[in-house]
C-alpha cells in the first residue's frame, strides 16, 4: 500500500455553524487523533478526499496530511466517516495518528470470487460476513480480502478459517464465522415441508378412545333417546 498526501489546514472556529459554513465552501470539518497529544482539528478538501477514498485502497488507505503549520506532515488513517443520514454524503471525518512500524486493526472488506457449485444447481447464497478484522502493520493492511466460494455445494459454507492464509497480516475474527452459505432456493424448501406435513398427517394415528367413542355414538351405561 502506498502513502497518499492529503492538504489540509488547521481551524480554531468549532460548533454546527462553522462546519455548515466548511462545507458550504467545499471543504470538510476534520479531527486528527493521536496518543497523548490533544485532538487537531483541521478542515480538507471534499473533493480531494472523495478521490482519495475511491481510489483503489478504499478506506485502508494511510495518509499524510500535508499542514502547513506542521514541520512533520503526520501519518493517519481514517478512524470515522460521518455520513447525513438523508443524502449520505460524507459531513465529518476523524483521522488517527499512527507510526508506521506499529500493528494495527483494520475491517477489510471481503470480496467472494469464484461461481459456486451450489449456485449452479439453483442454490442461493446467504452472505454472513463483508469485512475481517485484521491486524498488520499500516503499510500491510490489504484493501481486500478474497473469499473464493467455487466448491462450496448447497447446504455448505465459506468460513473465516477457509480464507487463505498471509504472512502478512492476521484475522483476527473466529475461524467458525461464516462468510457466505449456499442454501435451497425457496420452492424446494416449501416443496420439502409440504411432503414432510402430508407424511405426518397420512400417519397420523387417533387417539386412544376417540376410535371407539366414534364406532359408537352412545356411550357404555348410556341410551340414545329415540
Amino acid at each position: 500500500m502506498e502513502i497518499v498526501e492529503l492538504k489540509a489546514e488547521k481551524r480554531e472556529e468549532k460548533g454546527k455553524q462553522e462546519a455548515r459554513r466548511i462545507r458550504n465552501e467545499g471543504g470538510l470539518p476534520a479531527i486528527v487523533y493521536g496518543k497523548g497529544n490533544q485532538p487537531l482539528k483541521v478542515r480538507v478538501d471534499a473533493k480531494e478526499f472523495f478521490d482519495l477514498t475511491h481510489s483503489g485502497a478504499g478506506s485502508n488507505v494511510v495518509i499524510k496530511l500535508n499542514l502547513a503549520s506542521e514541520k512533520e506532515p503526520p501519518t493517519v488513517i481514517l478512524k470515522e466517516i460521518q455520513r447525513n443520514p438523508v443524502k449520505d454524503n460524507v459531513i465529518h471525518v476523524d483521522f488517527q495518528m499512527i507510526a508506521l512500524d506499529q500493528k494495527i486493526h483494520s475491517n477489510v472488506p471481503i470480496v467472494i470470487i469464484g461461481d459456486s457449485v451450489g449456485l449452479k444447481e439453483g442454490g442461493v447464497m446467504n452472505v454472513g460476513h463483508r469485512e475481517l478484522l485484521v491486524e498488520a502493520l499500516p503499510m500491510d493492511v490489504p484493501s481486500s480480502i478474497e473469499a473464493d466460494i467455487t466448491d462450496i455445494a448447497i447446504g455448505d459454507s465459506f468460513r473465516v478459517g477457509d480464507v487463505a492464509l498471509s504472512d502478512k497480516y492476521s484475522i483476527l475474527n473466529d475461524e467458525d464465522d461464516t462468510i457466505a452459505s449456499i442454501v435451497p432456493p425457496a420452492a424446494i424448501v416449501e416443496e420439502v415441508v409440504e411432503e414432510e406435513l402430508e407424511e405426518v398427517a397420512e400417519g397420523e394415528e387417533v387417539p386412544e378412545g376417540e376410535e371407539a367413542e366414534e364406532a359408537a355414538p352412545g356411550k357404555e351405561g348410556e341410551r340414545e333417546e329415540g
